[in-house]
């Protein structure tokens, strides 16, 4: 009887082990990740304002830092820093733009002064009619670290 025992007690040990194995193989491959927004109201001002040095207007309205992190031996890198900075834009640019397009758009319609590269956000309609874009630019550690939130783009260091 003791032999049956251990023949049907090892198929049942090499099942729960090779599961053991695969769940903890799935949460060493998923990582974690470390998410930080900061995200409290900002005031854009009016279209036709300018900055103290006389540019565009544009104002950082978000920085979020995403990814990074890692689970046990497994290192998923360093942490993606996006900054949000919103801007008006004509007020045809509002038919020809989407979310997810790339900015600058090549749409002469969307022309901005604004010194920005990355993917729009965010998209709205100013009371006087312009289009209010927010474009998410993709900066580095020295940029994310100096950036705050109000702050006027461009911004001494950045992108």
């Amino acid at each position: 009887m003791a032999i049956s025992m251990d023949r049907d007690l090892k198929p049942i040990l090499i099942i729960v082990a090779v599961v053991a194995v695969v769940i903890i193989g799935f949460m060493a491959l998923r990582g974690t990740s470390r998410e930080v927004e900061m995200l409290p109201e900002v005031d854009l001002g009016s279209p036709g304002d300018t900055t103290p040095t006389g540019g565009p207007l544009a104002v950082v309205i978000g920085a979020l830092q995403r990814g990074g992190g890692g689970f046990l031996w497994f290192d998923r890198g360093d942490p993606i820093n996006i900054v949000t900075v919103q801007f008006y834009a004509p007020a045809a640019c509002g038919a020809t733009v989407s979310f997810d397009d790339a900015w600058p758009t090549q749409d002469p319609a969307c022309r901005s002064e604004v010194p920005i590269s990355g993917v729009v956000s965010g998209l709205g309609t100013a009371p006087t009619g312009e289009t209010i874009v927010a474009v998410d630019a993709e900066v580095g550690d020295a940029c994310f670290d100096t950036v705050d939130l109000g702050d006027y783009w461009p911004i001494d260091g950045c992108p």
